[in-house]
Order: C-alpha cells, then structure tokens, then sequence
C-alpha cells in the first residue's frame, strides 16, 4: 500500500472521528510531539510582503 494510501485511511478516520465530536479518537491520532503542517502553508508565506 502506497504512503498516500495510508494516509488517506488515517484522514478518512480522523475526519469521521471529528465530524462525531469524538476528541478522545482525535487526539489518539497524534503523538506527543507531532506537528500538523497545513498544504496552504507555503501559499500563505507567498503571500506575505
């Protein structure tokens, strides 16, 4: 399986987790040190002066 995959079924997972209210499977989700990183990230630093 492909890590796009992967990834894919673990979104899948936390969106319907989220859309429950389900914090608990949420942040089962992360490590304590994880980061979330936006896509629109590199977007927003284009557009600053």
């Amino acid at each position: 399986m492909s890590i796009k995959n992967e990834l894919q079924i673990l979104w899948n997972a936390y969106a319907k987790a989220y859309t429950l209210g389900d914090a608990a499977t949420c942040g089962a989700m992360f490590t304590t040190d994880a980061e979330l990183h936006s896509p629109y990230a590199l977007l927003r630093l284009a557009e600053t002066p």
